[in-house]
Parts: C-alpha cells; sequence; structure tokens
C-alpha cells in the first residue's frame, strides 16, 4: 500500500484453491481484517473498484 497506493492494488482470491480452502467469504473477510487501516474508499477499490476500472465492459459471458 505505501509503495502502490490503493488505486493501483486489486484483491484475489489464488482461485480455485480458495474455494476448497475458507471460499470467498472467509478470503475476503480476511483483506478486511488485515487492511484495518484502510479507508472504506480504499477498501473499496482494491475489493473490486480497481478492476471495474480495469474492465469498465464487465468480465465474462455476459458482458457487453
Amino acid at each position: 500500500m505505501e509503495t502502490f497506493g490503493a488505486a493501483r492494488i486489486v484483491w484475489g482470491s489464488d482461485f480455485p484453491y480458495v474455494t476448497l480452502e475458507c471460499g470467498y467469504d472467509k478470503s475476503a473477510a480476511i483483506v478486511k481484517e488485515c487492511g484495518a487501516n484502510l479507508t472504506d474508499e480504499q477498501l473499496e477499490l482494491v475489493m473490486g473498484g480497481n478492476l471495474g476500472r480495469m474492465f469498465p465492459g464487465g468480465w465474462g459471458d455476459d458482458a457487453s
């Protein structure tokens, strides 16, 4: 965070292994717990906001 800032970091779950270990919900909760010093805005960027900026048309089969 100190080097790159919240606007240049994205959360990754290590798919598919996260589904075998703790699942997405617990994995995301770990990020929130470890990121206790992040503002709500920074946490939103890391947890998906930055990816939304990187892929503005969406991602997946339903992206237009």
